[in-house]
């Protein structure tokens, strides 16, 4: 099992039922891991979308079973790497 790292995009289609399959099995069949800023966007989506309860505490409980990466350095060269990647294939479902 490998520890991958999720962006905003891909934690919220992934949540809503809406990643193609082949990216959901990746998902579930490994370790997840959301770095700081990914987590705050999503809090941040759910306040400006005013969720209720139940779903902010599905996405607690999401965050809270997620490795929240700390700020670094070492965040900052993953999410580079990862973020020029994405560019080079032409981003995931585009």
């Amino acid at each position: 099992m490998a520890r991958i790292v999720l962006d905003t995009d891909v934690v919220s289609r992934y949540r809503a039922g809406r990643l193609p399959a082949g990216y959901a099995r990746r998902i579930t069949s490994n370790e997840l891991s959301v770095a700081f800023a990914t987590a705050g966007e999503l809090w941040k989506g759910a306040r400006i979308r005013r969720w209720g309860g139940a779903r902010r505490g599905g996405l607690e409980l999401f965050l809270d079973q997620t490795l929240i990466l700390p700020a670094g350095l070492t965040v900052a060269t993953v999410w580079g790497e990862s973020a020029a990647g994405r560019s080079e294939v032409g981003g995931l479902g585009r």
